[in-house]
């Protein structure tokens, strides 16, 4: 690169033979992030003497394409488009490998103007810092390479994921909670640089802060303490995402300062509060979560009935998930109000409902909930006593749900039409067929391009296991995807398993409901739904 030694080299077109070097470089995976440190990095073999001589670095118009092509020539180059800036070292690598560049140009800022801009590809330019000395002739490799750091700051909070305890979810407006005693702030903080590489964690920070209502004028003031700001956390793997960290963090409303050197301060009674939270990796701070009078709100007042509260050993209120979509739970509500007479609940998804509250201490009630999603779950519960009055100040709830567990068992029948047997998976019991079963069989139904197994609903149309499958002492589910060419003229058993003097469940469909896969009468207990 520079112009060539025509003095010293025999190699040189002309005794004015000039180079320069350009790279283009995929940006595009850059967009959006901060660029916290970038390198061009490349070897300088050779050079005309020992003296460290500036080499100039330069950004080419740069789009979505590269700005070089097979028929760029001397005559035929892109022009600078800015100046980056220049470098220069005595080392004399000798021989090119990928690994041993020893020449670095700082190119921060031109990589975040790539992210920023969302170029797809970049284009730089090499050139001596004086071409027509030959004192300025350097022999580069063809390894040059973009040595990038990047982050992504954590995202906004999302309201689905904060909850205050006494108080519940996050409401905004009328249907504000009432709280007696100042609320624990809770909130999931995410970030997406979690297991960029395998394994790679990220220790996060969160700080909450307050804003109140002038009920005279309408406008919210942030309190004059400040934000508060939690220990660090490091992340753990979303259950729907393994590529997203989270951590859950709290603090109590009328905290200011840091976790290590926190300040109090006494929230007003009757006073509308609104709280946000945000979240920091150590390179920089989120954005906050939705501003009043989009944020999560509450209202202090200690004249209010006390909340109840909520306890699950199953899914505790921790920092940790939990198995999983599909198991039942246990979660017990108590009071300290000796006239609840039942508590009133709701998840996140939606489902709610009432269970009664049981005499003696705390006045406990008792309720069996199976998650149906993973991720991030609230629930709310309030307390309701003889009068029929609710209480203002419900309970909060958050925990984390994992993915279902697998099946049991499980047979795809798409066996071949000489096989005596259906087999599952691994480690599953075969199902012996009866006599009529007919394996591999196609062109059936709106599957006409699957192999499957057909049931000519005599008494030999079967498929039995030698051994129980399903623990029919605990919960559980059946499932089974069939094609009826008619409607049936009787009940139909699509899947059964026997007890020791009794069929434990028979699920399957009836001749007045066949679109319906429902359990069959005439059992004493264990039934499916």
């Amino acid at each position: 690169m520079g112009r060539c030694p025509a003095d010293t080299s025999a190699l040189c077109a002309s005794s004015d033979d000039r180079k320069r070097q350009f790279y283009s470089v995929p940006t595009g995976t850059l967009a959006g992030k901060d660029i916290i440190d970038a390198d061009f990095a490349i070897t300088l073999a050779n050079a005309y003497n020992g003296t460290a001589r500036s080499v100039v670095l330069s950004r080419v118009n740069s789009t979505g394409a590269a700005a070089i092509s097979s028929a760029t020539n001397w005559g035929n180059q892109p022009s600078v488009k800015k100046t980056i800036t220049s470098a220069s070292t005595t080392a004399r690598a000798g021989s090119c490998t990928s690994t041993n560049q020893n020449l670095r140009f700082n190119v921060t800022s031109a990589v975040q103007q790539a992210a920023d801009s969302s170029w797809a590809t970049t284009t730089f330019r090499l050139a001596s810092s004086d071409e027509s000395s030959y004192a300025y002739w350097n022999r580069f490799c063809g390894n040059g390479q973009l040595e990038v750091k990047y982050n992504r700051l954590p995202p906004q909070p999302s309201k689905a994921e904060m909850t205050i305890s006494p108080g519940g979810k996050c409401v905004t407006g009328a249907s504000r909670p009432y709280v007696d005693t100042p609320p624990t702030m809770s909130a999931v903080v995410r970030d997406y640089d979690h297991n960029d590489n395998a394994g790679l964690t990220e220790s996060l920070t969160a700080q909450f802060v307050l804003s109140r209502l002038d009920s005279a004028t309408g406008e919210w003031t942030q309190v004059t303490d400040g934000p508060f700001s939690t220990a660090p956390k490091t992340t753990y793997s979303d259950p729907a995402n393994s590529q997203t960290g989270m951590a859950k963090f709290s603090a109590k409303a009328g905290l200011a300062g840091t976790y290590s050197a926190p300040r109090t301060f006494t929230l007003q009674e009757n006073v509308v509060y609104a709280w946000q939270v945000r979240g920091s990796d150590g390179q920089g701070w989120g954005p906050w979560s939705s501003a009043p009078p989009q944020a999560c709100e509450f209202v202090y007042d200690r004249t209010k009935p006390a909340a109840p509260t909520v306890a699950s050993t199953d899914y505790p209120d921790d920092d940790a998930p939990h198995p999983g979509v599909g198991d039942y739970g246990t979660f017990t509500f108590n009071s300290v109000s000796t006239d609840v007479v039942s508590y009133r609940y709701e998840f996140q998804d939606g489902t709610n409902g009432t269970v009664p509250a049981q005499s003696g201490t705390g006045r406990p009630g008792t309720l069996r909930w199976a998650p149906t999603s993973s991720g991030t779950q609230t629930l709310t519960v309030t307390a309701v006593d003889a009068a029929g009055k609710f209480a203002e100040s419900p309970g909060g709830y958050s925990f984390v749900v994992t993915n279902g567990r697998a099946p049991a068992a499980a047979w795809k029948l798409d066996d071949p039409a000489s096989a005596t047997a259906a087999v599952g998976r691994t480690g599953d019991p075969s199902a012996a067929k009866g006599d009529g079963v007919t394996f591999g069989v196609t062109n059936l139904g709106d599957m006409k391009d699957k192999v499957v197994s057909s049931f000519d609903g005599s008494q030999g149309a079967h498929l039995s296991t030698s051994s129980s499958v399903v623990n029919t002492a605990e919960s559980f589910s059946v499932s089974a995807w069939t094609y009826l060419p008619e409607l049936p003229t009787r009940d139909m058993t699509l899947v059964s398993q026997d007890g020791t003097a009794e069929t434990r469940f028979r699920a399957g469909v009836r001749r007045d409901e066949p679109e319906v896969g429902v359990p069959l009468p005439g059992l004493g207990h264990g039934l499916p739904r």
